[in-house]
């Protein structure tokens, strides 16, 4: 299913340890060819948000070498999460949703979300930062980290 709140319980990682970066997933290649079509009967959900899907995609690649992130609001604090392969236009959910901020590079197998980098009013933000991996077939969660120990003051 596209839609997914994330949700606000710690995966492991604390205060002290290293933060996941984009460098430390890097890809082979980065596909430069035609945007497939999307497909969409390759999940359970792409039919009904075909529009967005068909729009996100339109400027190729952005993630994990040949993959498109698209993503699109669902309410206040909500962002739907889904990635698209440019070379044969699957549709793959996210198994979190965003409340704030995705991050991603073409150059990088590395989604992150939720994460925030400047401590202001705590009270607002999510309380965990997400950071998932594109496997080749799946975004699996690697690490969670409380926001308030990767933020600065």
């Amino acid at each position: 299913m596209l839609l997914g709140l994330a949700a606000r319980s710690p995966g492991g990682a604390g205060q002290g340890r290293r933060v996941p970066n984009f460098s430390d997933f890097p890809v082979d290649s980065v596909y430069r060819g035609p945007v497939a079509d999307i497909n969409l009967a390759s999940n359970v959900e792409a039919r009904r948000f075909r529009t967005v899907l068909r729009q996100g995609t339109r400027g190729g690649p952005n993630f994990a070498g040949h993959m498109t992130v698209v993503k699109w609001g669902c309410g206040t604090s909500c962002i739907v999460v889904a990635v698209v392969d440019a070379r044969n236009g699957m549709v793959y959910s996210s198994p979190k949703g965003a409340g704030d901020t995705v991050e991603y590079q073409l150059n990088s197998r590395l989604l992150v979300i939720d994460r925030i980098t400047s401590c202001g009013d705590t009270l607002w933000f999510p309380e965990f930062a997400y950071f998932l991996e594109w496997t080749g077939k799946r975004l699996a969660l690697r690490d969670s980290v409380p926001n308030t120990s990767i933020c600065t003051r």
